[in-house]
């Protein structure tokens, strides 16, 4: 079985090469919306499934037949963090490639120091957390016995303590499961908790596991929205979000911004104009370019303007 696969094309990530180092289908979840279907392997127990070398010499090949993409992706057909050898593999393909480093994950095994500092090494991590209460947790995302969602919480927030770069964490609404009032107040205590760089909604674009699943309708996910009531968050589903080629991906976005930015100082509504992006997900890429210490925002004369880090205005 191959390992590499893609690259993806997606708004959030551009052009994503995705790394698959788990069999199908083995995760510790079986989710109800998952688009890979139900899970047959459910595990706890994170095993060298593959060896590393076998891993490493398909992203060595790919890279050097084709151009380098946006993102290096670990996700795939199962839950990524299960794969032992995740942080040697990860400092490997570092030695191949400067492209940065994402984990979609579930998050689950952020309970485990040693999966919590393997994960320090990505650039980005996507957890997931579809419900904060435990009775919900089982019911959509119906985890291996012993498995309490208070104690994935925690982990989350250990790992929040000791990363310093960007955690875009996703929650799935399905309407009438997580979207009532008590789950949300017990979401959104969470989330405050974990104090991720971004909230991204999501809902079901594609078949789940359960076939009579319904999406969320655009008009609740911006009721989830605005009951959650934080900063950061936003609506990724393609049934309100629009089609990817609506937006361009924000790497593409955020070269056109560094490219303004070397040559000028900019305001956020030129920074509008340059990269194509609405002001509020142009808000949140900038605060993730901040992070980076890519850019920084500086006033003069009473306005406010952005610049490249370490770029002196006058």
């Amino acid at each position: 079985m191959p390992h590499v696969f893609g690259p993806v094309q997606s708004r959030r990530l551009g052009r994503s090469l995705g790394i698959d180092c788990i069999p199908y289908k083995t995760c510790n979840l079986d989710c109800l919306y998952c688009e890979c279907g139900a899970t047959t392997r459910q595990t706890e127990e994170r095993e060298a499934w593959y060896p590393g070398d076998e891993i490493l010499a398909e992203v060595r090949a790919w890279l050097g037949a084709h151009p380098a993409p946006d993102w290096i992706t670990f996700a795939g057909s199962g839950e990524p963090s299960l794969y032992r050898g995740m942080g040697d593999l990860v400092r490997q393909i570092r030695a191949l490639s400067d492209t940065r480093l994402a984990l979609i994950t579930n998050g689950v095994l952020f309970r485990d120091q040693r999966v919590r500092e393997e994960a320090l090494q990505f650039d980005l991590v996507l957890p997931s957390l579809d419900a904060a209460r435990d009775e919900t947790f089982r019911i959509i995302n119906r985890p291996l016995p012993g498995i309490r969602i208070e104690e994935v919480i925690d982990g989350l927030v250990r790992f929040r303590r000791m990363f310093s770069k960007s955690i875009w964490l996703e929650v799935f609404v399905i309407p009438g499961i997580n979207d009532g009032q008590d789950e949300i107040r017990a979401l959104r205590e969470a989330i405050q908790r974990i104090s991720p760089d971004r909230i991204q909604l999501n809902s079901l674009d594609r078949p789940g596991t359960e076939a009579s699943l319904e999406a969320a309708s655009p008009e609740q996910l911006e009721a989830v929205r605005g009951s959650l009531d934080l900063p950061g968050i936003e609506i990724v589903s393609r049934g309100l979000a629009g089609s990817p080629a609506d937006l361009l991906p924000e790497p593409e976005a955020e070269k056109r911004i560094m490219m303004t930015l070397l040559r000028r100082p900019s305001t956020t509504q030129d920074l509008v104009s340059a990269s194509g992006l609405p002001v509020a997900r142009l808000s949140l890429l900038l605060g993730d370019m901040k992070r980076r210490e890519q850019v920084e925002e500086r006033e003069v004369r009473g306005e406010r303007f952005w610049v490249a880090a370490r770029h002196e205005m006058t």
